[in-house]
């Protein structure tokens, strides 16, 4: 059970807590001794847990998130977060973010997002009014089933 808790810890994510879970129960069925009932319950508790990972996870639950200093090119997030954002290559994050969040109404503080098709840029670090970090949130491509 330890070795499982450890896991969860280090990958905090849904797909981890559910395995996590389903080892437990399963652990827990094989090795006590116990009535029809509780094997019962533990089965429908597994069967719960598999129709929560098949039918509750969306593409959005599982996101990579990177981040980079505000001075950074576009075009070295585009390479190493391995995603696009529509911006001339030579233009930093800073100036990108700053500009999607003027254009869309909101002013510019720690936690503004601007979101993209496969991306979001939010601003993660405001220095003396001025950006200097960005988190790049990249939504994963799952294919579908």
């Amino acid at each position: 059970m330890a070795l499982e808790f450890i896991k969860m810890l280090a990958q905090q994510t849904p797909e981890t807590v559910i395995e996590v879970l389903l080892f437990a129960i399963s652990k827990e069925l094989i090795i006590k001794q116990t009535t029809q009932l509780e094997n019962l319950a533990g089965i429908a508790c597994i069967a719960a847990l598999f129709a929560t990972r098949k039918f509750l996870f969306f593409k959005s639950d599982e996101t990579e998130r990177i981040v980079m200093r505000a001075s950074s090119t576009v075009a070295s997030a585009n390479r190493l977060a391995d995603v696009h954002i529509p911006a001339s290559a030579d233009a930093t994050l800073g100036e990108v973010v700053a500009d999607a969040v003027v254009k869309s109404g909101h002013t510019i503080s720690i936690g503004a997002l601007a979101e993209f098709e496969d991306c979001a840029l939010r601003v993660d670090s405001i220095h003396d009014k001025k950006i200097t970090r960005v988190e790049i949130i990249s939504f994963q491509r799952q294919e579908e089933n």
